[in-house]
């Protein structure tokens, strides 16, 4: 073993690589913070290599988007259920990256600006989300049973007539996704505007009870709706749990 080999097994060694990781992560996040960093650290190479990887993933998702549609000619009300389980599931993603950003904000740390740019990046896909929610609204008598009134055949639960119709499902789906957007919107102008920083904790307060309000009512209507006659008064805190938990680990 070499003698630089020994020095850095040793504690004095690893403490003077724990001080040069400290300083060089101090550099980038003060350089993030401004949104640019040195041409040096930019690696070429690796971004030539992430253009690649986008170019076969379009081309994953263009075969994918094909075996979607052969799977809907073959066998619609399963096509649309799947559908239903993977917007969830990606969405979920969105969702739970701007709680991510809201709760550091809330809670500091060094530790969010590590994550903040991607989960901004993460969260900004939401007017996306909203749009490829269109298949699920057009797939409604396929996916929600009371749809096609199978509800008023359950004794007992003729009350949620009024709550469980097409109309007001799309209605309160659309101002799920309006409100949420605006605050990710909100976010997002103040996380790359120098002068507003000191309103984002506020913001982050206040997204995050709105955040909250409509999950509980979204988590009834895209998921527990799916059988009319079951309820549950902890779902909501396992379907929001779902959704930052990923981008958490």
């Amino acid at each position: 073993m070499s003698e630089s080999e020994s020095s850095s097994a040793t504690p004095k060694g690893a403490q003077v690589l724990a001080v040069r990781s400290f300083y060089y992560s101090g550099f980038v996040i003060r350089h993030s913070r401004t949104g640019h960093l040195p041409a040096a650290m930019i690696s070429t190479p690796l971004e030539s290599q992430f253009q690649r990887w986008q170019m076969r993933s379009l081309v994953i998702g263009a075969i994918a988007a094909v075996l979607s549609i052969v799977g809907l000619l073959i066998n619609r009300a399963q096509f649309f259920h799947s559908y239903l389980f993977a917007w969830l599931f990606w969405s979920g993603l969105s969702f739970g990256a701007l709680v991510i950003v809201m709760m550091q904000f809330l809670t500091g740390g060094m530790w969010g600006w590590a994550v903040r740019r991607l989960s901004a990046a993460a969260f900004m896909t939401l007017p996306l989300m909203a749009l490829l929610f269109l298949p699920v609204l057009f797939g409604l008598h396929e996916i929600y049973s009371w749809s096609n009134g199978v509800r008023d055949e359950t004794p007992g639960y003729h009350h949620k007539a009024q709550y469980l119709n097409t109309p007001f499902f799309t209605a309160r789906s659309a101002f799920y996704f309006l409100v949420l957007i605006v605050i990710a919107v909100l976010l997002r102008r103040r996380l790359t505007a120098q002068t507003h920083r000191t309103s984002i904790p506020a913001l982050s307060a206040s997204g995050l009870i709105i955040y909250v309000l409509c999950m509980n009512f979204a988590s009834t209507d895209w998921v527990m709706s799916l059988n009319p006659a079951w309820y549950s008064t902890i779902f909501v805190e396992v379907f929001a749990s779902a959704q930052s938990s990923p981008l958490s680990l």
